[in-house]
């Protein structure tokens, strides 16, 4: 399987199933029975784990640029947010309480925010958000909604693997599919709900 030059989202739901497993799991599961190999990708779980310990500066810069920790990652977070230029995620950024505040004061919707941000500044080629949504209030998830997609219109943007706790608010997005794990089976749908089960447009190399 070859991957497709054009950029895609693709929404990953799971349906009835009482497995235990992160939606990330059972998404890697449906990779490999269609056979497909997983591509290097950025996570942003569907809540914030291990943070206490941390400043938000920290925990942000330590999970963006793992491998710039000791080279200034400030200074690669401030030139990587000007290069995106992405005036709705800027926005994001100033929702945040101060970048020296400890992790465990600050409420889940604010970690969550945090994460997403995390997301949208990590460079990457693809990149898995699990439920998006949880935690945050109307404002904050229209903010993020816009951030997104300013910053899937770029021409470098990343393939993106979203399992959304509700679908209608990603229609704004082009190029979209949705796989539906059921305890049956998975099955790949367009966005309308009509089946897609011959054509798998996964954007991964085999």
């Amino acid at each position: 399987m070859t991957m497709k030059a054009q950029q895609q989202i693709i929404l990953f739901r799971v349906e009835k199933c009482n497995w235990s497993t992160s939606k990330l799991k059972h998404f890697l599961h449906l990779l490999k029975v269609q056979k497909v190999r997983a591509p290097a990708f950025h996570y942003v779980s569907i809540g914030p784990k291990k943070v206490a310990d941390y400043t938000l500066d920290q925990w942000l810069l330590w999970r963006t640029f793992p491998n710039q920790w000791n080279k200034n990652p400030m200074q690669t977070w401030d030139r990587r947010r000007r290069e995106l230029n992405n005036p709705h995620l800027n926005e994001m950024i100033k929702t945040l309480p101060p970048m020296k505040s400890p992790c465990r004061e600050m409420s889940l919707a604010q970690l969550k925010l945090a994460a997403l941000i995390r997301g949208l500044i990590a460079p990457c080629d693809f990149l898995f958000l699990d439920s998006p949504e949880l935690y945050l209030d109307g404002q904050q998830k229209a903010l993020f909604l816009k951030a997104l997609e300013v910053h899937l219109s770029r021409d470098n943007a990343p393939h993106l693997i979203a399992a959304p706790t509700e679908l209608q608010e990603w229609k704004i997005f082009s190029n979209i599919q949705w796989a539906n794990l059921t305890t049956r089976g998975y099955l790949l749908h367009n966005i309308d709900n009509s089946q897609n089960e011959d054509t798998i447009l996964l954007p991964f190399a085999a």
